[in-house]
């Protein structure tokens, strides 16, 4: 990345973060011709640039992390990072674990108690939209070890998780079309991982932890037959996806850019040229993720969760902006049956806020070093031990 050298003067440039679904400020203070400080949603960075502006290096302090530019990889890693929320406890083994399905090698990582020779239950933890890794994170847009530090802290309670790198994500390999994938293919993919896990004699239980749209996928899996004990839904959808995405599209945009959207989405999922779209919505309408979008909004998030026949929890943060407490109540009313816990001061992924201002949140989806709120852990920790 290459920036331009404006000693003594300050910088600053509008984000946009898909993740989160919003736009942050990114400010740049020149010390000197070559080196500076950055903020971005509150995470503090300092850089260096050689004489060209070219950047050397970005030290994050406050995360102990430093990325330096190589002219070639060397034997080294550019990035290091450490922390209690960025690598595992003592209390945890992580070992490698992969599974096959449809031409595909979905690669993950098993989390076990280390001081622990019984069979444990697990819980296989389905990631959300995009390009989300098994840990939660999607480049630099999405950095927060949500899944990895709910993995440890269940660890530590005597409860096995599998996460996995979704097809098309991190280390999963395969020939992947993503123009013909739907919403059908995620769900086979987390049942083939509890097939393979069903014979593993180190584990008895075995639930679905599904996360926003992952716990949709999680309950579709469950209504085709993946042989799971309970599924956990953890900021899982209750409207419809168009809904959802309207939603929070209305918030930050005018109405006549939803008018926009409206006519264009018609469009899309009819097949068709979706037309000429504002900047802000061309995202939305990529030829490639026309199926899955198609079949996706087919779901019907009510009617498929009160069809399920196993326990459920419901797990929903009061100050996600992403999906809501009204998501979780027309979920609960669904499945009357399902445990409802909702967090005061949890945010869609499930790192501590006081409020719903998307500005305040932003450092929770590029801050890994946050931790997970201890509730989403003790939910489900409790939830899974009373299981009949």
């Amino acid at each position: 990345m290459r920036i331009p050298t404006l000693f003594p003067e300050t910088q600053r440039l509008n984000m946009w973060i898909p993740e989160g679904a919003t736009v942050v400020e990114l400010v740049v203070d020149w010390d000197s011709p070559v080196k500076g400080d950055a903020s971005l949603a509150g995470v503090e960075m300092e850089f260096e640039t050689d004489g060209s502006g070219w950047l050397r290096q970005v030290e994050i302090p406050r995360q102990g992390v430093t990325v330096e530019r190589h002219q070639t990889l060397g034997a080294g890693p550019a990035v290091r990072s450490g922390g209690a929320d960025t690598i595992p406890s003592e209390e945890v083994l992580e070992s490698p674990y992969s599974f096959s399905r449809d031409g595909f090698t979905l690669r993950g990582t098993i989390t076990t108690p280390r001081n622990t020779s019984a069979a444990v239950p697990i819980g296989v933890i389905i990631a959300g939209s995009g390009s989300t890794d098994r840990n939660c994170n999607s480049g630099a847009a999405l950095k927060t070890n949500t899944y990895a530090q709910i993995a440890w802290r269940l660890a530590e309670r005597g409860i096995a998780t599998l996460r996995y790198d979704k097809r098309g994500v991190g280390e999963s390999t395969g020939v992947w079309d993503m123009a013909a994938t739907t919403f059908d293919d995620f769900a086979a993919d987390a049942t083939a991982a509890v097939r393979e896990l069903e014979a593993d004699p180190r584990f008895t239980e075995t639930v679905f932890i599904g996360h926003s749209e992952g716990a949709a996928v999680a309950v579709r899996a469950v209504n085709g037959g993946a042989p799971v004990d309970g599924v956990v839904s953890m900021a899982g959808m209750g409207r419809p996806f168009l809904n959802v995405l309207r939603g929070q599209l209305a918030e930050q945009l005018d109405d006549a850019t939803m008018v926009q959207f409206d006519g264009a989405m018609q469009r899309y999922l009819r097949g068709e040229d979706p037309g000429e779209v504002a900047a802000s919505l061309a995202p939305f309408f990529r030829t490639v993720n026309r199926r899955f979008t198609q079949t996706i909004v087919s779901y019907s998030p009510l009617s498929e969760l009160a069809d399920v026949q196993v326990p459920v929890l419901i797990v929903q943060g009061a100050t996600d902006f992403q999906t809501s407490v009204t998501d979780s109540q027309l979920l609960s009313q669904a499945k009357p049956d399902a445990r409802l816990v909702v967090i005061s001061d949890a945010n869609h992924v499930f790192k501590r806020s006081s409020d719903l201002s998307r500005g305040s949140q932003t450092r929770a989806y590029i801050d890994p070093t946050l931790p997970v709120v201890a509730e989403v852990v003790e939910a489900i920790a409790e939830w899974i031990g009373e299981l009949p």
